[in-house]
């Protein structure tokens, strides 16, 4: 028989054993919770950083018009923001208007973006003949994209050209840009759909114009623009050329 004052000194020590064990599991719980809270939270924060569709689907960079007699040119640069702009008509409309805000013409040109990110040159020409006379200040252009879809998957991206040369053309009514490109990918791009877009040293737009050259794969082209007109005529400070994809 077990003596009577025995009794609580076993009773305090299986309590004290049982409250180690206690807070031992309650220590190893909490630090189990803590690491799945942890995860959580760093889980949630890398979501967070990741970046979010924002602004508009499509929006205008810049633009500028160059008039040259009866006859003039919008240069509008729109960027493509989200995968809403991709694979869709995106129809660039401008004004052409005069000191006093009277409209003169009103022109558009329809192109597709081809990637999340893309620029896209948009060289709009505009006859004035119909106000002989009429001296053009500036456009409005606005971006609009239509409902129709008729791309499933996205392209891979193409580079933005840097301007191996500018230089004044033969006639000494323009420039001729010239550009280097290689076509990596494994097939013939008939029909490419390049906007040169030249800046001033401020880097605002001042004048571009397009052409359309093929390039076979795995084949590096020289591509120039030529007849190139600037507001003022001014020397352009650096040019670039917007590819795409043929339509």
């Amino acid at each position: 028989m077990i003596p009577p004052m025995r009794i609580p000194l076993l009773a305090a020590a299986a309590a004290a054993t049982l409250l180690l064990n206690a807070c031992g599991a309650s220590d190893t719980d909490s630090h189990e919770a803590g690491s799945d809270s942890g995860d959580k939270i760093s889980s949630t924060k890398k979501e967070s950083e990741e970046p979010e569709e924002t602004g508009p689907d499509a929006e205008i960079v810049d633009h500028a018009f160059v008039q040259d007699g009866e006859y003039g040119k919008g240069i509008v640069l729109v960027r493509a923001n989200n995968a809403d702009a991709v694979g869709k008509f995106v129809t660039v409309s401008y004004n052409v208007l005069d000191a006093g805000g009277k409209i003169l013409t009103s022109e558009e040109q329809i192109e597709t973006f081809s990637w999340v990110g893309q620029e896209i040159g948009y060289p709009i020409f505009a006859p004035l003949d119909a106000t002989p006379g009429a001296n053009a200040t500036s456009i409005d252009p606005v971006v609009t994209i239509g409902d129709e879809s008729f791309g499933e998957e996205y392209s891979a991206p193409l580079p933005v050209l840097e301007a191996q040369s500018v230089a004044k053309d033969q006639y000494g009514n323009g420039y001729t840009v010239s550009f280097g490109f290689t076509n990596e990918t494994d097939a013939e791009l008939e029909g490419l759909r390049v906007a040169a877009v030249c800046f001033d040293a401020a880097g605002k737009v001042i004048g571009g114009d397009s052409t359309y050259p093929d390039a076979l794969p795995g084949r590096a082209i020289r591509i120039d623009v030529e007849y190139l007109r600037t507001v003022d005529d001014q020397q352009p400070a650096s040019c670039k050329g917007y590819v795409n994809y043929p339509a």
